[in-house]
């Protein structure tokens, strides 16, 4: 699944320079499945132009092409500082883990010369592993890059791939509502099967800013009519229906759908995840892509 930022994949580490114009402002895309552009920097496994790593408080060993890290104190983290600024969207860690905790992602840039919480990303993970994805402010290049992984005495982590990112091409993490909904990606799209009415899949979204995004778009295929509506986690709490927006129906088969995200006043500050309700009835449905984006000629004097 694909969450895409509108930007050219450059060279690994490169010197700083102005942003280029965007021709199409600010996206966040799903396109399902994930195909992935080349990483602007790859952080594991380690090639010719990987920065060197930096640790703390951690015991670390490479076992079958993983970097394994066993936590050995307070505050454990892993640094990548870069000779030169990095252009980034998205930080990408497919991670295993021996314990449920929190990891952190910090970055730091002319906007936070040091590491602090406003320029960083948390997630919870879960024993086993899973796909990590950070969304990064894009104003400024990324001079560090500072990975805290879950500070309780023996755990341990293990790293199968770490990237930086241009544009933000998202891990196929979406999960379904349990016991009622099963979700497979599969080559032509996302199938989510439903047994029961109210069929729906969410994903978590480290780093979404609602202000960066107006609209969403939102490529269905069901078998039946269906009216799609699309939740957040932000200002209302665990998916109120305050926090939510209605797409504008179609009849069954292909459709794009499309809901205007600035109708909603609880569309603002962070959104924690998203969770789509293809429809309201049991059934099978296909979503093909979930566009969230933000059209840079229509926000001219914005601040961006």
């Amino acid at each position: 699944m694909l969450l895409s930022v509108t930007f050219a994949t450059a060279a690994c580490v490169r010197e700083e320079r102005q942003e280029p114009a965007e021709a199409t402002g600010y996206e966040v895309v799903w396109n399902f499945p994930t195909t992935r552009t080349p990483p602007a920097v790859r952080l594991w496994p380690p090639n010719s132009s990987t920065p060197e790593r930096l640790k703390r408080a951690l015991v670390t060993d490479s076992e079958r092409g993983r970097l394994s890290a066993r936590v050995d104190g307070k505050d454990p983290y892993f640094v990548w500082r870069f000779d030169n600024a990095v252009r980034a969207r998205l930080v990408s860690v497919d991670i295993e883990s021996s314990e449920p905790g929190s990891v952190q992602l910090f970055w730091s840039s002319a906007a936070c010369p040091t590491f602090r919480e406003s320029c960083s990303s948390s997630e919870q993970i879960s024993a086993g592993p899973q796909s990590v994805d950070f969304l990064i402010d894009p104003k400024d290049p990324v001079r560090e890059i500072r990975f805290d992984l879950p500070e309780k005495m023996g755990v341990t982590v293990w790293i199968s791939a770490m990237a930086i990112f241009e544009r933000a091409d998202m891990s196929a993490r979406w999960s379904a509502r349990p016991g009622a909904t099963i979700v497979g990606v599969e080559s032509y799209g996302v199938d989510l099967v439903a047994t029961e009415p109210d069929p729906w899949m969410t994903v978590t979204t480290p780093g979404l800013d609602a202000s960066r995004v107006d609209t969403v778009e939102l490529v269905l295929h069901g078998v039946r009519e269906n009216d799609p509506q699309l939740f957040w986690e932000g200002p209302c709490g665990h998916f109120d229906e305050s926090c939510s927006v209605a797409f504008r129906g179609a009849d069954a088969g292909a459709a794009t759908h499309r809901a205007d995200l600035r109708s909603s006043r609880t569309w603002r500050g962070p959104i924690r995840s998203l969770r789509l309700d293809p429809a309201q009835a049991g059934g099978e449905y296909v979503i093909e892509s979930i566009r969230l984006s933000r059209e840079r000629q229509s926000n001219r004097n914005e601040p961006r």
